[in-house]
C-alpha cells in the first residue's frame, strides 16, 4: 500500500472520532446538569441559611414513585409558574430567578420521584424531589417529609416508595 490509498482512510478514521468524542462530550454535559439537580440545589441553598452545614448525604430514586400521595409530603418548596406551592424561593436567594407560583394544584402521584437524605448539624431530614406532570406542564419540586429522620412512620414511608438508603436499616 502506498501512502495515497491509506490517506482517505485516515481521514475518514479521524472524522469518525472527532464526532464520537462531539456526543461523548454533550452526553456528559447534559448529564452534569438536570431538573432534578436545579430543584434539590435551590432547595439546599434557601436552607443552607438556616440549617449552616447542611448537605446532600444519600439520593435514591424511588421504585414506587406512583404510591407518593399529597398525604405523604410536609411543606412542597420551590419555584412553578403552573403549580401551587407551599413555599417560593426569595427573590434575594443567590442564581434563583424569581417565579410567580401557579394556580394549578399539583398533579399526583409524580412522574419520578427521588428520596434524598440531608445532613446538617442540627440532625438529618428526608425530602423528596418530584416530577409532577400534567397534560401540559411538568415541573421538578421538593417535598419536605412529615415526619422526623429517623421515625417509624417515615421508614414506612420509604419502604412503601422503594427508597433504601444504604445506612438504613429495612
Amino acid at each position: 500500500m502506498d501512502n495515497r490509498s491509506t490517506r482517505p482512510l485516515i481521514y475518514v478514521i479521524i472524522i469518525v472520532l472527532v464526532a464520537v468524542v462531539a456526543v461523548l462530550a454533550v452526553v456528559a454535559i447534559s448529564s452534569l446538569h438536570s431538573p432534578q439537580q436545579d430543584a434539590l440545589s435551590q432547595y439546599v441553598r434557601y436552607q443552607y441559611a438556616i440549617q449552616p452545614g447542611l448537605v446532600v448525604s444519600q439520593v435514591v430514586q424511588a421504585s414506587h414513585p406512583e404510591r407518593f400521595t399529597a398525604d405523604m409530603s410536609g411543606p412542597v418548596f420551590g419555584t412553578s409558574s403552573f403549580y401551587q406551592v407551599g413555599t417560593s424561593v426569595p427573590a434575594s436567594t443567590p442564581g434563583v430567578v424569581a417565579q410567580s407560583s401557579g394556580q394549578r394544584p399539583l398533579p399526583y402521584p409524580p412522574q419520578q420521584l427521588a428520596c434524598v437524605l440531608l445532613g446538617s448539624l442540627k440532625g438529618d431530614s428526608v425530602v423528596f424531589v418530584a416530577l409532577h406532570q400534567d397534560m401540559y406542564n411538568a415541573q421538578w419540586l421538593v417535598h419536605q417529609s412529615r415526619y422526623p429522620w429517623p421515625s417509624a412512620e417515615l421508614k414506612a414511608q420509604l419502604a412503601t416508595l422503594g427508597c433504601q438508603f444504604s445506612n438504613q436499616s429495612p
